[in-house]
């Protein structure tokens, strides 16, 4: 039976290893973090310490290329996750479009993954720490492991953004080519909290936002009656820190509208926690159409991480982890045109969404930045944007164009085959004629927000 060794048990390293395992391969998760018993159902998961995943307590979007390919290959999981409290949001995503958003605090929806792992015999588990690459005539044939290496037929980084590939490849005499990697100055901020006896949602959507020109508010349902607030502003906000004192945190939910009937109907059950540091950073195996090392992919944040602006990064991986067990069943694991063929299909369908993302956070640094001093310029969502036209014309009314700018930033189709669709060519023309959306002035002028978490 092949081998295959993932290194890293988070949520693609899991879902990598039930891809495979459902093609009949043997699968080893080599996974740092201790485990734990987790009942997502009363909330425990929050408990849930995560080193090695750092942002698992911020809020997540799960978008619906991530259940679009449970459903494909492991549809009894998306079932485990309904009976564990996850929600679903149907948004309208256009004729013939029946996908799902998965509505889940990041712990809940992994520690279902890992159930599902912990269920299928073909999947074994080393909790133990992964120190380097077994490699052996160019070719990697396991991974060096504290309590005694693994040996496998494929080896798979799934270590998220820590990937400690390139000091491994180098360890070994191996020189990756240069990785990209382009740094975003957006400082994030996240609260998860839990509704009150009695009390339903505000809306049934499962995302609203609140826009400023200094600031970015979101509200995100989570599972077993949760929900989040979450939302980023300049790294250069010199009152960025204030937000992690949840009085003057809560003080200013409640002052803007979208935000504010949310919080009267729930009781915070986490801190504010914040994330800043963050880059963009892709990856590459390949050079002049070559792997320069055999029997090693990588997938997820190791391959190439997004910041959360989109909140793409685990769509994404979701997505690789099937194009590459696809390729395995196709061509199989010793098939030397392997490595080179799930590069072909990161370049198509995933590369367009990562050189968008370094574009729109240049713009969005900028205009948040420029908030702070009281300038306010158009959205870089709404003008910027790739197909930003197209959610243009969706808030404006146009209910094909919401549904396909619904489906690009769903990560189910890629930008390709939104341009092939005459109807929406047709509306990417004339968003192009239409003048630009007047500057988005926002609910909460800065100088209140100044006032509201001032000493």
């Amino acid at each position: 039976m092949t081998h295959a060794v993932i290194c890293g048990g988070g949520a693609i390293g899991l879902l990598t290893a039930l891809l495979l395992a459902r093609r009949e391969l043997k699968v080893t998760i080599v996974e740092r973090d201790e485990p734990v018993n987790l009942d997502p159902v009363d909330g425990n998961s929050n408990g849930w310490q995560r080193p090695g995943v750092a942002h698992a307590m911020h809020a997540h979007v799960f978008h619906a290329r991530i259940s679009r390919v449970l459903e494909d290959e492991v549809p009894e999981v998306v079932q485990m996750m309904t009976g564990h409290g996850i929600g679903q949001v149907r948004p309208d995503f256009g004729t013939g479009y029946d996908d799902v958003v998965l509505m889940a605090r990041r712990p809940v929806f992994e520690s279902v993954l890992r159930r599902a792992a912990r269920e299928d015999h073909r999947i074994n588990w080393r909790h133990d720490s992964a120190h380097g690459y077994l490699v052996d005539d160019n070719r990697v044939i396991g991974l060096q492991v504290t309590g005694g290496d693994v040996i496998g037929d494929l080896v798979i980084d799934a270590g998220g953004k820590r990937s400690q590939t390139p000091r491994w490849l180098a360890a070994a005499g191996v020189e990756m080519p240069p990785e990209e990697r382009y740094p975003c100055d957006l400082h994030y901020f996240s609260r998860h909290y839990r509704l009150g006896t009695g009390s339903t949602f505000p809306s049934e959507d499962g995302v609203a936002a609140e826009l400023t020109p200094y600031a970015t508010f979101l509200v995100i349902r989570g599972d077993n009656d949760t929900f989040a607030f979450t939302g980023a502003v300049s790294n250069k906000d010199p009152l960025r820190g204030r937000l992690r004192d949840p009085d003057r945190f809560e003080a200013l939910l409640g002052s803007l509208p979208v935000m504010a009937p949310w919080l009267s109907v729930g009781h915070p059950i986490t801190d504010v926690t914040v994330m800043a540091g963050l880059a963009n950073r892709r990856r590459t195996l390949i050079r002049d159409g070559n792997p320069v090392v055999r029997n090693l992919v990588l997938v997820g944040d190791a391959l190439l991480y997004t910041n959360a602006t989109f909140g793409q990064g685990i769509a994404l991986g979701a997505w690789e982890a099937q194009a590459l067990a696809r390729l395995i069943t196709d061509l199989g694991v010793a098939d030397p045109h392997l490595q080179a063929a799930y590069q072909s299909w990161v370049d198509a369908h995933v590369a367009p969404r990562f050189d968008n993302q370094v574009r729109i956070d240049e713009l969005m640094v900028a205009y948040l930045t420029s908030g702070i001093r009281g300038e306010i310029t158009p959205h870089p969502l709404m003008t910027s944007q790739q197909y930003g036209g197209l959610a243009a014309l969706g808030m404006s009314g146009d209910a094909v164009a919401a549904a396909a700018s619904a489906r690009y930033n769903n990560l189910l189709c890629t930008g390709a085959e939104i341009e092939a669709d005459p109807a929406i060519a047709e509306r990417l023309r004339l968003a192009a004629t239409l003048p630009a959306p007047p500057p988005l002035v926002g609910s909460l002028q800065r100088a209140e927000f100044e006032h509201l978490l001032s000493d």
